[in-house]
């Protein structure tokens, strides 16, 4: 009983405060709507009495030609934006080489993802062949070695620290990170891969 009682006085002096509110809010808003209907019959009045009165040029002249002004801006606008995304988007797709680590690699395309990722020499662009090696850097440690093989000009590429798979992925991430950032291809080729120690 009390409970239900306590819930009634809650909602009658809820009720009071929004009744409160509402009603000089009520006279400001219907105020403001007064005010922005009379706005709107003189802006339009105005801008009818331009249209239909006497100028050098026909008023609906005026209006016409600023349309297809407006038109001929959009087109522009809408024109360079597409040039713009065709243009990141064929540097995207035209980006299928580069230089890492002094070897030339080469890669295509498929949905976004890099696929046929490989390398060539950068001497004489034969594609290399590899083998995996353990490298025994003293009694108790070793390591993974890749070489890299031109059997074109028999010049070899080692890289230590690296199995083929793990280093081809380096190279993977490396070209998604350079679209990333918007760096540019390196088009000079290293002296010798081997040179650098990745």
């Amino acid at each position: 009983m009390k409970k239900e009682l306590l819930v009634g006085i809650i909602t009658t002096v809820v009720g009071g405060i929004i009744l409160m509110i509402i009603e000089p809010s009520r006279k400001f808003v219907i105020i403001l709507i007064m005010k922005l209907i009379y706005f709107f019959r003189m802006f339009f009045s105005f801008i009818w009495k331009f249209l239909i009165g006497n100028h050098e040029i026909n008023g609906f002249l005026i209006v016409f030609s600023v349309i297809l002004w407006i038109l001929f801006l959009i087109i522009i606008f809408m024109t360079i934006k597409e040039n713009l995304s065709n243009k990141k988007h064929q540097t995207y797709n035209d980006y299928k080489d580069d230089i890492f680590y002094g070897l030339t690699w080469r890669w295509h395309w498929d949905n976004m993802n890099i696929s046929n990722l490989w390398c060539f020499c950068p001497t004489c662009e034969f594609e290399l062949s590899y083998r995996n090696e353990q490298v025994y850097l003293d009694v108790f440690r070793s390591t993974q070695k890749v070489v890299f093989t031109c059997e074109h000009c028999q010049r070899e590429y080692p890289f230590i620290g690296y199995d083929k798979d793990y280093f081809v992925n380096v190279i993977g991430r490396e070209i998604r990170r350079k679209i990333r950032i918007s760096e540019k291809p390196d088009k000079q080729k290293a002296s010798h891969a081997s040179k650098l120690s990745p």
